[in-house]
C-alpha cells in the first residue's frame, strides 16, 4: 500500500476538525463513524462461532445550537463521501426505503484469507435530524436496525406486502445522527431502555463549547485547511482498501481477557443499573473491540491491534458511559426530562448559581407538575450538577 501522510489518522482528524468549537471527544467519534465508513465490511473480528465488524450507530446528542453536530458529523462524512465505493444511504429513511437502498449497494470483493469473491451491501447513513433515519415508536423499524447491526453472515429477509420478499446479502450499516436531550426524551419510550436498540448505540453527548471561534476559517492561524484534507481523503483511501481478519498481539488477548473476567466478576454493570444497562453491558466488549479495530486501522495496515489500542478502546468506552447514563435518565419522563434538561442548561449559563437565583430565572417556563426542589436533587444524583459554597457562605450549585 501507499505511505500515508500521517502517523495517525484519528489524531490528525481531530486536529482538523479543532478549529471549530465541539469538544474533542465529540471529534473522536465523527472520526471513529468516518473510518467505520471507509473499511465496511470488508474486515473484521473473529470470535470463533461469530465475527465482529467495525461499524457504529452513533448519536451526537446536544441542546440546539451548543456544539454545532450537524456541521461536526459533516467534517468526518464529506471526507468519507470523497472515497471511490463507498455509498451513503438516503437522508430520510423508513424501513421500505433502507431495504431497497441495500439491495442496490450490493458489490462483490475477494476476500484474501478464501480468496473467493464475497458479496456485500453496505451502507452510512449520516442525518442532522435522528428522527430522518427512526421512529422510535414505529417497532418494525426498530427491530430492523437491530437485526441489521450484527451483519450476520446469512441474507436478510424481509417480507413485504406488495412485492414478496426483500433479500440482502451480508447487509452491514453504518450510522451517525444529530438529535437533542429533549428530542429524545420526548420520542424514545421509556421500553426502549432495555431493548436491543439502545444497547447498540453510543451516545456521546455534548452540552459545553470547548472553547469560543467567532470565525474558523481565521482560528487556524491563516493555514491551509485544503492541503490537510486532501492529505486526510488520501489516507483515508488506503485505510478504505483494507480487507481480511484483524487480530490481536498476545499482550492484547491478555487484556482482553482480564477486562472481561473484572467486568463480569468484579465490577458487574460499573455501578449502573442492570435494569437499564444490561443490554449495554453484555455488548459492551463488543464495542471496545470495534472501536479497537478502528483505532488500528488509523494507525496502521497491518491489522494487528496492540495492548496499547486495546486499552485506548476501554478507555474510550469507559469515558462516555457516565453520559449514557444521562442519556438513559432522560427517557421515560419526557415532561421531566425536558424540564431537567432546561435546568441544566440553565445553570450552565450562570455559573454558579443559588437555587433561588436560578428559581426566578426558570419562572414561568417550566410545567406546573414539575417539582423545582426534586429536579435540582435529581441533577445533583445524576452528576450533571455538583453543590458548592459561594466565597459569600452561599449556598451554590454548578454544573460539571
Amino acid at each position: 500500500m501507499k505511505k500515508r501522510h500521517y502517523d495517525n489518522w484519528l489524531h490528525a482528524f481531530m486536529q482538523y476538525a479543532s478549529i471549530n468549537e465541539a469538544p474533542e471527544h465529540i471529534y473522536f467519534w465523527v472520526g471513529v463513524s468516518t473510518i467505520a465508513g471507509a473499511l465496511r465490511r470488508k474486515c473484521y473480528f473473529d470470535m470463533g462461532t461469530f465475527k465482529w465488524y467495525p461499524n457504529f450507530y452513533i448519536v451526537l446528542l446536544a441542546p440546539s445550537g451548543i456544539i454545532a453536530k450537524s456541521t461536526t458529523a459533516d467534517l468526518g462524512m464529506n471526507l468519507l463521501r470523497k472515497i471511490p465505493g463507498v455509498k451513503f444511504g438516503p437522508d430520510v429513511v423508513t424501513w421500505q426505503s433502507l431495504i431497497t437502498s441495500l439491495s442496490k449497494a450490493a458489490e462483490s470483493f475477494i476476500e484474501p484469507k478464501s480468496g473467493k469473491a464475497t458479496t456485500m451491501s453496505c451502507l452510512t447513513f449520516a442525518s442532522s435530524e435522528f428522527g430522518n433515519l427512526l421512529n422510535p415508536k414505529d417497532r418494525e423499524m426498530v427491530d430492523m436496525y437491530v437485526n441489521l447491526y450484527d451483519s450476520r453472515d446469512n441474507p436478510f429477509r424481509k417480507e413485504t406486502k406488495t412485492q414478496g420478499d426483500d433479500v440482502v446479502t451480508n447487509a452491514w450499516v453504518n450510522l451517525i445522527a444529530c438529535t437533542t436531550p429533549s428530542w429524545l426524551a420526548q420520542e424514545f419510550p421509556e421500553y426502549t431502555i432495555g431493548g436491543g436498540f439502545m444497547s447498540r448505540c453510543i451516545f456521546v453527548f455534548g452540552d459545553n463549547k470547548a472553547k469560543l471561534v467567532s470565525y474558523p476559517k481565521r482560528a487556524n492561524g491563516g493555514k491551509n485547511l485544503e492541503d490537510t484534507k486532501r492529505k486526510l481523503v488520501e489516507d483515508l483511501a488506503i485505510i478504505s482498501e483494507l480487507r481480511g481478519e484483524f487480530d490481536m498481539t498476545e499482550e492484547a488477548y491478555h487484556y482482553g481477557e482480564v477486562l472481561y473476567r473484572v467486568m463480569w466478576e468484579g465490577n458487574k454493570f460499573g455501578g449502573m443499573d442492570p435494569e437499564k444497562f444490561g443490554g449495554y453491558w453484555s455488548r459492551r466488549q463488543s464495542h471496545i473491540h470495534k472501536l479497537a479495530m478502528i483505532i488500528s486501522a488509523a494507525t496502521s495496515d497491518d491489522m494487528l491491534i496492540t495492548r496499547e489500542q486495546l486499552a485506548t478502546a476501554h478507555m474510550m468506552i469507559e469515558g462516555i458511559e457516565p453520559d449514557m447514563q444521562k442519556v438513559f435518565s432522560m427517557i421515560g419522563r419526557s415532561e421531566e426530562a425536558k424540564a431537567y434538561d432546561y435546568v441544566y442548561r440553565l445553570i450552565v449559563s450562570l455559573g454558579e448559581a443559588s437555587n433561588n437565583d436560578i428559581f426566578l430565572a426558570a419562572a414561568g417556563k417550566m410545567p406546573k407538575s414539575v417539582d423545582f426542589d426534586a429536579c435540582i436533587d435529581a441533577l445533583i444524583r445524576q452528576k450533571r450538577i455538583v453543590p458548592v459554597v459561594g466565597k459569600d457562605g452561599v449556598p451554590r450549585v454548578k454544573a460539571l
